[in-house]
């Protein structure tokens, strides 16, 4: 089992813009948030990192309307689930889907987060 070694956390994308993503996410958690760029299933996208306990129900109903298929949640051993709409809810409907791990180029990875220089994506 490995060690706890982040807070749980949520990635999560509008499919919009850097700077309208960050407008948006950023107003429903009232405080500044940073886009990083990421990439799902081979298309590129701008996500936010949302600690678990700020997922709220204004942000669900958000990725609703901008027709959001899923999110993903890391839990505190970076164990990475997808959680499905309507409810982005690690604890309703959630599947395993492998470790976060991280490497220092995309090579044919599909989907992953570009964090400080190094690309994350579950394996």
């Amino acid at each position: 089992m490995r060690k706890e070694s982040g807070a749980p956390l949520y990635i999560l994308s509008l499919n919009q813009p850097k700077e309208q993503t960050e407008e948006l996410i950023g107003r429903i958690l009232g405080r500044p948030v940073t886009a990083v760029q990421g990439c799902y299933e081979g298309i590129l996208e701008w996500s936010v990192l949302v600690p678990s306990e700020d997922m709220n129900e204004q942000l669900r109903t958000t990725l609703a309307a901008y027709e959001q298929r899923c999110v993903l949640y890391l839990d505190g051993q970076r164990n990475a689930f997808l959680c499905p709409a309507p409810h982005f809810d690690s604890q309703q409907e959630s599947e395993y889907i492998g470790e976060l791990v991280s490497k220092d180029s995309v090579g044919s990875t599909q989907s992953y987060t570009l964090i400080n220089g190094l690309v994350y994506y579950v394996r």
